[in-house]
């Protein structure tokens, strides 16, 4: 399936063609033929087979709607089905997910979800032993803050090594248990780095897998509790801001922000974690739903001194625009070798969009002008700031 927007297409007015006519239909008619075959899939599932099950999702999801990973279940707790369609490692496509998912029909004995759910703790140790052939091993761990307000775990087992016949398995045992008992979401947001290393030979506490939850519940409680009291846009006049000087290599084009040269932030975590390419999620960052993006219009055929003052000017109207409304602010800016670049924080972000776009048009941006999310399942998605704005350049994905 050819990638298009879906996040804000409704709203924004994403390309209205023949190809997203067709992509729509598709997605309709898998959950038609799924509401056609739910019995049998559910007796499927109760007897333990899955010919049919597998030989269904191939057909009818994987070749002709999304080549996605599916798992099918049942809640005990509620005495429903539960269907997960996730796209795993490629985020790109979630917004493509979410879509689908919202076209599932209302069935009184079906769940259907886009992340894996979390389970009980016994539950999650019937999971590692399925994924992984085993049963879970007497794995211990420690936690710290990490990088882009993460939660970084080391697990840790007796003389594990990376050349030895088990770490394969204590490594995948750990992910399992994690996606397990935390759900799919909260480890893809939350959760950094994972390492699996040797049992320490000092004093150092180690806890028991058992409380994974309970830690990371506390952990990501303190990280929110740490955010700012206040939407960005109430404190970002008065903040101090830091200037940025990089070296990118020069190219024909560039996506994201690959040819930022001067940039200026008051976040500097943010940017950072942002400019390094680590996996960035709004809610990390704000707990009043603001969403962070950015302005990038091309330069190519202008003058590089005009530009900047062109940009220079939007940037300042644009900000006092927002402040004025309530609907976010500026939080930084930079200069690219072929774009200029300005971040925002928006609190209001379906209000501020038509803002954003009748002022840009007014100050004469040019035509290749997006509005662009620093969310990592958001990078394909984008908001032109006309009619007819061309594509902005992705490169390889």
């Amino acid at each position: 399936m050819e990638h298009l927007r879906w996040k804000y297409a409704k709203e924004f007015g994403a390309e209205d063609n023949d190809l997203r006519d067709h992509q729509e239909d598709q997605m309709n008619n898998w959950w038609i033929a799924f509401y056609q075959h739910r019995l049998k899939l559910g007796e499927e599932l109760k007897t333990g087979t899955a010919d049919f099950l597998s030989q269904f999702m191939r057909e009818h999801l994987q070749s002709k709607v999304l080549d996605i990973a599916w798992e099918l279940g049942f809640d005990h707790a509620t005495q429903k089905y539960q269907l997960v369609l996730t796209p795993e490692d490629d985020l790109h496509l979630r917004p493509t997910v979410e879509s689908l998912i919202s076209r599932a029909p209302q069935l009184e004995n079906w769940s259907f979800f886009s992340y894996r759910q979390p389970v009980s703790h016994p539950e999650s140790l019937k999971t590692v032993r399925l994924k992984s052939g085993e049963p879970l091993l007497e794995l211990q761990f420690t936690g710290k803050l990490g990088s882009g307000n993460t939660i970084e775990l080391s697990f840790f087992y007796p003389g594990i090594k990376a050349d030895k016949p088990l770490y394969n398995l204590v490594v995948n045992q750990a992910f399992f248990m994690l996606e397990a008992i935390l759900g799919e979401e909260i480890l893809d947001k939350w959760i950094g780095m994972i390492e699996v290393l040797e049992l320490p030979e000092d004093d150092q506490i180690l806890l028991p897998v058992s409380d994974l939850k309970a830690y990371v519940d506390t952990q990501m409680m303190l990280i929110k509790n740490n955010l700012p009291e206040k939407p960005y846009y109430t404190f970002s006049e008065n903040s101090d801001w830091m200037l940025y000087e990089l070296d990118p290599s020069e190219a024909e084009d560039y996506s994201g922000r690959q040819d930022l040269y001067i940039a200026r932030t008051m976040n500097t975590d943010l940017w950072i974690n942002v400019q390094n390419g680590h996996p960035f999620y709004s809610e990390n960052y704000s707990r009043f739903g603001e969403t962070f993006c950015y302005l990038k219009m091309d330069g190519n055929f202008s003058d590089e001194e005009s530009f900047f003052e062109l940009k220079t000017e939007i940037e300042n109207q644009l900000n006092q625009a927002l402040l004025d409304t309530g609907y976010g602010s500026v939080i930084g800016s930079g200069t690219g070798y072929r774009y200029q670049y300005i971040d925002l924080a928006l609190h209001n972000f379906v209000a501020a969009v038509p803002l954003i776009q009748k002022l840009t048009a007014e100050l004469g941006t040019p035509r290749s002008t997006w509005l662009l999310f620093f969310d990592t399942p958001l990078e394909r998605e984008w908001i032109g700031m006309f009619e007819h704005t061309p594509s902005p350049f992705f490169g390889s994905f």
